[in-house]
């Protein structure tokens, strides 16, 4: 009895070298794939708007903790200020008409963050407004006493911030697992999106969050390493750091070697930062790297070199 795979031609070495392009032995699964993705690709929203809430009275009174759950802790007059002026300089990006998604931190900073934000882009065309629980700050513990709290970010200094556990709190890591689960579920509800409304591509995702979150957002992202992330730092109050979409081009990310790595991803656009995040939060990758795409060949010397000497902490600890 015949091989059914007698029927498909070889290809020798002369052949692999000539310009017969109709030359091309691919399994049906992979043809599947490949036209699969070449005609489903998700188009991601026009840009992510993360912001950090503003002044809280946590931020200038630490014992406010003390006596206050972290979540109940409200805006100062300053922060609704910046709240507001947050609303004003997203109106100048976005500007009227816009459609807008917003995602915002359960705490009521945030949540006051949010309303004042909201009165300036009115406006807008606005699409969804959810709170959601895995925005929310790191967990330091219940009630925190002032003593314990100066001990704890000392250690955490000496540790490592990303490793870090408080007692009965949560890690940096703790909070990375949530930010990823979250990224996770914007993917899924972008591609239903697509499915079912014209529009989605001219979407503006807004998350108002927290400081250390929003950082871990970014290193989720964009594949910072943890010794990148260790040396960031928190955005002002009331700052917003701006992803914007682009189209995937093989010139513009050494990463991916040619265009067939960009044919066989599931979407065909990403985000980028504008330059001045870099300085402002002390982030030092600048490579686009897609979600897919774990490690890149780049990282192999640096995790070398941390696996031999280890990296050292940044000394300039903030939350």
């Amino acid at each position: 009895m015949g091989n059914s795979s007698t029927k498909l031609k070889q290809i020798n070495k002369s052949d692999t070298n000539n310009n017969n392009n109709d030359i091309n032995i691919l399994s049906p699964k992979s043809i599947d794939r490949r036209t699969k993705y070449s005609m489903n690709k998700l188009r991601l929203p026009k840009r992510i708007i993360l912001v950090r809430h503003g002044e809280s009275l946590g931020n200038v009174d630490e014992l406010a903790y003390c006596s206050m759950p972290d979540w109940k802790i409200p805006l100062t007059e300053k922060g609704k200020e910046q709240a507001s002026n947050v609303g004003k300089k997203i109106k100048e990006i976005i500007g009227n008409n816009s459609p807008i998604s917003v995602y915002l931190s359960p705490y009521i900073r945030t949540k006051q963050t949010f309303a004042l934000m909201i009165k300036e882009l009115s406006n807008n065309n606005v699409i969804t407004v959810r709170e959601e629980p895995r925005l929310t700050e790191q967990q330091f513990g219940n009630f925190q006493k002032a003593e314990d709290m100066i001990r704890y970010k000392k250690e955490r200094g000496q540790f490592g911030r990303f490793y870090y556990r408080f007692p009965d709190g949560e890690s940096g890591l703790d909070v990375y697992s949530r930010v990823s689960s979250f990224i996770g579920t914007l993917f899924r509800e972008w591609a239903k999106e697509q499915s079912t409304r014209s529009n989605h591509e001219d979407n503006n995702i807004i998350i108002v969050t927290h400081g250390l979150t929003l950082r871990l957002f970014l290193m989720r992202w964009f594949q910072f390493s943890v010794s990148e992330f260790e040396n960031t730092r928190n955005p002002n109050n009331g700052d917003i750091i701006v992803m914007n979409r682009i189209k995937f081009d093989v010139n513009m990310n050494e990463t991916l070697s040619d265009q067939s790595c960009i044919d066989t991803l599931l979407y065909s656009d990403h985000f980028i930062l504008d330059n001045y995040v870099y300085e402002k939060l002390n982030i030092k990758h600048k490579t686009i790297v897609p979600l897919e795409r774990s490690i890149v060949i780049n990282d192999i010397e640096r995790i070398v070199s941390e696996a031999e000497k280890g990296y050292e902490i940044a000394s300039d600890i903030n939350s």
